[in-house]
């Protein structure tokens, strides 16, 4: 959903991940995004992104995100998957559970 750029925020010198759902794109996913945005944005857990800010600018919504640093992609990950060690996956998931937890306790997933 959305493209998602690595950026600088230049007052605080540090990275950050914007995230944008553009003018052409359905309403229900410009919805979906500030939805995941505000749910995000209440929650603070190690394995869950901080949301530094969210708005809307020449029709484009977007979020601005903690930038997470990673050796590949979603997409690369899922496909190679199969290919990687299975300790490397399992470490992957491992990790999972605990920010699904602390949604579930804040009522944001049931």
């Amino acid at each position: 959903m959305g493209e998602v750029y690595r950026a600088r925020d230049t007052r605080l010198g540090r990275l950050a991940a914007i995230k944008l759902i553009s003018p052409a794109q359905d309403v229900d996913a410009r919805a979906r995004l500030l939805q995941e945005a505000f749910s995000a944005a209440i929650l603070s857990h190690p394995h869950i992104c901080t949301v530094y800010d969210v708005g809307e600018e020449q029709g484009c919504v977007f979020v601005v995100m903690e930038h997470v640093e990673g050796s590949r992609s979603t997409r690369s990950f899922l496909v190679m998957g199969s290919q990687s060690s299975s300790s490397s996956a399992t470490g992957s998931r491992s990790q999972t559970p605990s920010g699904t937890h602390m949604t579930a306790a804040s009522s944001i997933v049931t």
